[in-house]
C-alpha cells in the first residue's frame, strides 16, 4: 500500500489515497478522505469510515493521524474529522503535500535575513 496526497478540486481541502501494486502497476485502492465542507482547518480530513471501517485504527497505529473529535453526518453516516501529522505525511508523499501547502497557502518560505557587518 502506498498513500498519497493531492486536493480536491472545488475547494482545495486535503484528499488522502491509497494505492496498491497490481503486476508492477499502481492501481487505486481506497479514498481515505471524504470532502464534506467546503473549509475545514488545515491538515483536516474526514476519514470514510463508510466505505473502510477500519482506516480510523491504520491512521493512528501508523501515526498518520489523530482523530479531531469532530465528525460530520452526511446521509446515513458520520464522519470523523482527522488531523494528519504533517512531517509523516511529508516523509510518505513529500510532493503531494507539498502540492496542498502551496494551493493553500500554508507552507511559508524562511524568511531572508539581511547580514550586517
Amino acid at each position: 500500500m502506498t498513500l498519497f496526497v493531492s486536493t480536491y478540486a472545488n475547494n482545495k481541502s486535503l484528499f488522502v489515497g491509497m494505492t496498491t501494486m497490481e503486476d508492477g502497476v499502481p492501481e487505486p485502492y481506497c479514498d481515505v478522505t471524504v470532502n464534506l465542507l467546503e473549509t475545514l482547518p488545515p491538515y483536516c480530513a474526514f476519514v470514510d469510515t463508510n466505505n473502510m471501517p477500519e482506516l480510523e485504527d491504520f491512521l493512528v497505529k501508523n501515526g498518520l493521524a489523530e482523530y479531531t473529535g469532530l465528525e460530520q453526518r452526511s446521509g446515513y453516516c458520520t464522519y470523523p474529522l482527522y488531523r494528519f501529522d504533517t512531517e509523516r505525511m511529508r516523509e510518505l508523499c513529500g510532493d503531494g503535500i507539498l502540492d496542498y501547502e502551496q494551493q493553500n497557502s500554508l507552507r511559508k518560505e524562511p524568511e531572508k535575513r539581511e547580514m550586517r557587518r
